[in-house]
């Protein structure tokens, strides 16, 4: 079981380590991008159905956050390939999430995906209301 759970500790830490040498080496964002969902590939395999779900879900849903966000102009990112964002960015949420899931084994019960659809409506509403102040 410790060695196990070790073994699971050392593939986070690495695909989190090689996903930022990916993001820093490269300075093209297609590059970056392939290299990432190559990595990423590699790293997750083998995949489940519950994984590709949370992780196209989750990238359509913060993706659409983040073109409102950009939108209001609450931040900018230095590369804007597609609504003002790097190409890569569009699946940034679905790794943080896809690798977190990993790390807690997986399973995620039925009343945390009730939070996470109910805390994902509150910040979508919230990123569609303009000249929203932060400080």
């Amino acid at each position: 079981m410790l060695k196990e759970t070790y073994k699971k500790w050392c593939i986070a830490f690495l695909q989190l380590a090689g996903t930022l040498v990916i993001i820093f080496v490269f300075h093209n964002t297609v590059l970056i991008t392939l290299s990432l969902l190559l990595w990423w590939g590699i790293t997750f395999y083998p995949f489940s159905k519950q994984d590709l779900v949370l992780f196209f879900l989750t990238s359509l849903f913060f993706t659409l956050v983040d073109i409102s966000v950009l939108h209001q102009g609450i931040f900018a990112f230095t590369d804007k390939d597609f609504f003002g964002m790097p190409y890569f960015e569009v699946f940034m949420w679905g790794f943080y999430f896809l690798h977190t899931s990993r790390l807690l084994q997986g399973a995620i019960p039925t009343s945390v995906w009730q939070g996470i659809i109910f805390s994902g409506v509150i910040f979508l509403a919230l990123s569609a209301i303009p000249n929203i102040s932060i400080a």
